[in-house]
């Protein structure tokens, strides 16, 4: 009996002993944190007008639900906000009256696209007809390259808030409201 006890605290050793040489350090998984959770540093940024390339928003070539072709890049310049959500969404659905008053208070200043993430183009548009957006809409779901997955989109809602030189400022996962939002401008 001793002996199996033994034996099976040997082995217990052994697989504790593998575990943390194949775990990766405290200072490792530092180092892998994305660009825009990183805190910022106590010296000012670089003199030039771009931000490091780690915190680019991604790209992209877009048509609005109402035929408007639009490029990320095309609105260097102005804040951008990108709208992540679905219709099946109660956080979704709940959020809308205040990204609606967000547009209505700053559209003049700041671009605000609603990506609806996988609906076909007949489920948004009765989901429209029970509820009021007054943003534009992009279906993912029609574009060349999906949206959601150029910004890794693994919850709903998620909203991106872009900066003039298209540099993610931060992103929400989950609700926001007119308060939050209004925050991240100038």
């Amino acid at each position: 009996m001793l002996k199996k006890l033994l034996i099976v605290l040997t082995g217990l050793l052994f697989v504790g002993l593998f575990v943390s040489a194949c775990s990766p350090s405290a200072s490792e998984l530092k180092e892998s944190k994305p660009a825009y959770l990183e805190q910022p540093s106590e010296t000012p940024p670089p003199a030039p007008t771009e931000k490091p390339t780690a915190s680019k928003a991604p790209d992209f070539e877009a048509i609005t639900m109402t035929g408007e072709k639009l490029s990320l890049s095309s609105f260097r310049g102005k804040i951008v906000i990108l709208n992540f959500w679905a219709t099946w969404c109660p956080p979704c659905r709940d959020e809308i009256p205040e990204l609606n008053s967000f547009y209505e208070e700053y559209k003049n200043r700041v671009v605000f696209l609603g990506i609806e993430i996988m609906e076909s183009r007949e489920e948004v548009e009765q989901f429209l007809q029970e509820q009021s957006i007054l943003y534009p809409i992009i279906l993912d779901s029609e574009q060349k390259t999906s949206i959601s997955n150029l910004y890794r989109i693994s919850l709903v809602p998620t909203t991106y808030v872009i900066d003039e030189q298209g540099a993610i400022i931060t992103v929400i996962m989950g609700s926001t409201t007119f308060e939050s939002l209004s925050s991240y401008l100038p």
